[in-house]
Formats: structure tokens, C-alpha cells, sequence
């Protein structure tokens, strides 16, 4: 592959010089810029051509590139533009020169600088349907930000609980989310 060379002065004549291994042909000879290249190439020394690195765009003169904003990536290079996170289902960036976005398993909140902060739930937590914190149901625990239901042979009286009690001798559940532990009936064979 070859590109064209910057004009010098009034004499409008162009050579080709090969490629640089980190560089893109410019798109015709006698181009110099890298508009018609593609999304994503920005013009280095007035005569090369390359891509933006990842979590970057180019700037508007098309002479060098900057960070995508915080909520907002570029994983590709199929657009000069960063795309923004979808907050909507709990997509975040929480810096600049993003490459993807993180989801977020706590309260999504918009700070004062206008980013999106994500802040995990607190042990006994989990989200709810509105994508809030709230205690887990009794029957439930959670120390990851997700309500789990007690396993068979515990359970939890409680709502906001981190984890779930063994039923004591002599007591059992048959099911998983138990909030008490039944008696066995040794009357019947049944026993722990």
C-alpha cells in the first residue's frame, strides 16, 4: 500500500511512499487528508493515516485523537463517534477512554459532575424492579447485591438478612425461601 505525500509549496506534486505497519493508505493519491478513509483515521504528520486507539475518537480537525467522555465507549472502529452508555439498563462508563461500558449491580446515581456513579448494594440487599437497593425478603439473603433464596435445611425469619440459618436438630424445611423450620414427626419416621 502506498500514500500520497504533502504537497511543497505551489508545486502540487505528489510521490507515494509505502506504509508504515501503523499507519492506513490515504484514500486517493493526492489526498491528504484521511476524510474519505473511513470513521475512526485521523491524519498524522499531513500525510499518514491511522485509526484512533480504542476508548478514543477523533477530534473534529482530524489531527489527532481524544478520550471518549465517562458514559460513553468506542470498542471499534466503525464510527468517529463514542457511543453512549445505555443507563437505562444499568450501563455505565466511570471514566474517560472507555472501551465498554460496566454494568452496574447497586444504585446507579447521577453525580453532580453529570457522571453516572454506580454504589453497590449493602449486604441484606439486592435491586429491586425499579433498579434501587431494597432488603431482601425474609426467606432470602444476599452479600453480592442479589437476593438468593435460603437453601432446603435453612432458612430466614428476616428481611434484610446476609445469610441464612441451619435449621437445629430435630427441625427441617422441604423447600428452598423457608422463613421457619417445621418439626420432624418421629410419628411418621421422620427425623434429623
Amino acid at each position: 500500500a502506498v500514500v500520497s505525500t504533502q504537497s511543497t509549496g505551489d508545486d502540487q506534486m505528489f510521490g507515494c511512499l509505502p506504509c508504515s505497519e501503523d499507519s492506513l493508505p490515504c484514500p486517493n493519491e493526492g489526498r491528504t487528508d484521511c476524510e474519505a478513509l473511513g470513521d475512526g483515521a485521523f491524519k498524522v504528520g499531513g500525510w499518514k493515516c491511522q485509526f484512533c486507539p480504542l476508548g478514543s475518537k477523533p477530534k473534529d480537525s482530524k489531527d489527532g485523537c481524544e478520550a471518549c467522555p465517562a458514559d460513553t465507549y468506542r470498542s471499534s472502529n466503525t464510527s468517529d463517534d463514542c457511543t453512549e452508555c445505555d443507563i437505562n439498563n444499568r450501563q455505565y462508563a466511570p471514566s474517560t477512554g472507555s472501551i465498554t461500558c460496566l454494568e452496574c449491580s447497586g444504585t446507579l446515581t447521577n453525580t453532580s459532575d453529570g457522571k453516572y456513579q454506580c454504589s453497590p448494594c449493602a449486604g441484606g440487599q439486592g435491586l429491586n424492579q425499579k433498579g434501587d437497593c431494597a432488603d431482601c425478603s425474609a426467606g432470602k439473603y444476599s452479600n453480592n447485591g442479589e437476593c438468593t433464596s435460603c437453601n432446603v435445611g435453612t432458612y430466614q425469619p428476616n428481611t434484610g438478612s446476609s445469610s441464612c440459618t441451619p435449621c437445629s436438630a430435630g427441625t427441617y424445611t422441604d423447600a428452598v425461601g423457608a422463613t421457619i423450620c417445621s418439626d420432624c414427626d418421629e410419628s411418621q419416621g421422620k427425623y434429623q
